[in-house]
């Protein structure tokens, strides 16, 4: 998945292609592929009714958004068996979705594509069941911190808390390194400007290669 968005980024627009894929940079979006009625068979993947799959991406970047959106219709268009000559793909609809807009400071998400937090020293760090330490939130943090070009979301980053609901330890394996990571459901509470930008932006480290793209369940009120 993440080649055939290389293939068409790289024919819509090669010098934002180099840009982002040159050098090991976070990546201001987030992806996630959706498998309906697919069977796991360890490393194959039987598509199963429709032979279908749903990929999805999001930024709050719109100008990236939308050099996205174009690369994406080209693959619609284009000649994808340049991408793998073995390999017959048929890439269907572009739809825009709307994202909501978060107007409270509590939100409750769910993950879309695996959260992977790690430490400044490297260390990839999970979250299980409906408890975080102190060590999970502080690497949390320090994920937007560091990757944020805005001064002042990396200052609202510095009180966002993450409350776990329900989560549970994975692991994922981009690029053949094993990394721990978690899924599930959880709260965040912080400002709206920071809610709406993680919505549309993901949350946490590897955003480019599937992982932590989160998904709105609801807002939360202080009467709720």
């Amino acid at each position: 998945m993440l080649s055939l968005i290389k293939l068409g980024l790289s024919n819509t627009n090669p010098r934002l292609f180099h840009q982002l894929y040159d050098s090991n940079q976070m990546k201001n979006f987030a992806t996630s592929v959706f498998f309906p009625h697919a069977r796991f068979q360890g490393k194959k993947i039987s598509l199963g009714e429709g032979q279908n799959a749903v990929l999805y991406f999001s930024t709050s970047d719109v100008k990236l958004g939308l050099n996205f959106f174009n690369a994406f219709q080209w693959l619609r268009n284009g000649d994808t068996k340049t991408f793998n000559s073995d390999l017959n793909v048929k890439v269907g609809r572009v739809v825009d979705v709307p994202v909501p807009i978060i107007t409270s400071e509590r939100a409750v998400f769910k993950t879309m594509s695996p959260l992977v937090v790690r430490r400044q020293d490297g260390y990839f760090l999970s979250c299980i069941g409906e408890n975080a330490t102190n060590e999970y939130q502080n690497a949390l943090r320090e994920s937007i911190e560091i990757h944020q070009s805005s001064k002042k979301l990396k200052t609202l980053a510095e009180q966002l808390t993450f409350k776990p609901i329900k989560m549970k330890k994975t692991v994922i394996n981009p690029f053949g390194q094993f990394i721990e990571a978690s899924m599930g459901m959880f709260e965040l509470t912080a400002n709206p400007v920071l809610l709406n930008e993680i919505l549309n932006s993901g949350l946490g480290g590897k955003r480019g290669s599937f992982a932590g793209m989160l998904g709105l369940v609801k807002e939360v009120r202080d009467n709720d």
